[in-house]
C-alpha cells in the first residue's frame, strides 16, 4: 500500500506532509514530558537523565530493541511497528525502573503512580456512568482483559499493554478465557 502512495504524486505529498506533522507533534510530546519530569524532580544529573528519557521513549511508544536495535527495519518489514511492541512490554514489566539512580527511579515511578490513578478514575468515572451496562475483565486470560465492555463496545484505556499481559497470562497458565469467561486450555 505504502508503495502505491509514494507512486501517486497528490497522495505522497499530502501523507508526507501527514508524516512530517505527527513526528513534530510526537517528538514534541516526548520533549515535553521529558522537560516536565526533570523540573519536577529538581534538577537530574546526566545519568538520571538517560534513565528519565528512556522512560519516556517507553511510554511513547518507541521502546528499545536491544541487541536487535541493528534488525529494526527488517522486523518492521515482518511484524507492526516492533519498537512500539517492545515498548508495551517494557512498560508492563517495569524495565524503566530497572536503571538509574534513586531520583530517577523516584521520578519514573511517580509517572507510574500517576498513570495508575488516572487509570483508577477513569474506570470509576466510566462505572459510575453507565453502572450495570459497562463491565470490566480482571481476568489477564481473557482478550478483554483491562477494557470496558459496553453492549459490543470495547474501550482500551491501557494503549496496548493490556494485549502483552493477556498474552504472558496465558502463557504461564496454558489457558484461555473465552468472553463468555469459559476457561479453555490453549493448544
Amino acid at each position: 500500500m505504502s508503495r502505491m502512495v509514494e507512486r501517486a504524486p497528490i497522495l505522497s505529498q499530502t501523507v508526507g506532509r501527514f508524516n512530517r506533522a505527527a513526528t513534530v507533534f510526537l517528538n514534541k510530546l516526548r520533549l515535553d514530558m521529558f522537560k516536565a519530569m526533570t523540573e519536577s524532580s529538581g534538577g537530574l544529573n546526566a545519568e538520571e537523565q538517560k534513565a528519565v528519557a528512556h522512560f519516556v521513549n517507553v511510554a511513547t511508544g518507541r521502546g528499545s530493541l536491544g541487541a536487535l536495535e541493528a534488525a529494526a527495519v527488517p522486523l518492521a518489514r515482518i511484524m507492526f511497528s516492533p519498537r512500539y511492541f517492545a515498548s508495551r512490554l517494557q512498560l508492563a514489566v517495569g524495565e524503566p525502573l530497572w536503571g538509574g539512580t534513586w531520583a530517577s527511579r523516584r521520578a519514573i515511578a511517580k509517572e507510574y503512580a500517576r498513570t495508575l490513578i488516572g487509570l483508577a478514575a477513569y474506570y470509576a468515572l466510566l462505572k459510575m456512568a453507565f453502572g450495570d451496562k459497562a463491565e470490566v475483565s480482571d481476568d489477564p486470560r481473557s482478550s478483554d482483559f483491562g477494557k470496558i465492555k459496553i453492549g459490543n463496545t470495547r474501550l482500551d484505556p491501557l494503549a496496548g499493554v493490556s494485549q502483552v499481559v493477556v498474552f504472558g497470562a496465558r502463557t504461564a497458565s496454558g489457558e484461555t478465557v473465552n468472553a463468555k469467561g469459559k476457561e479453555k486450555p490453549l493448544q
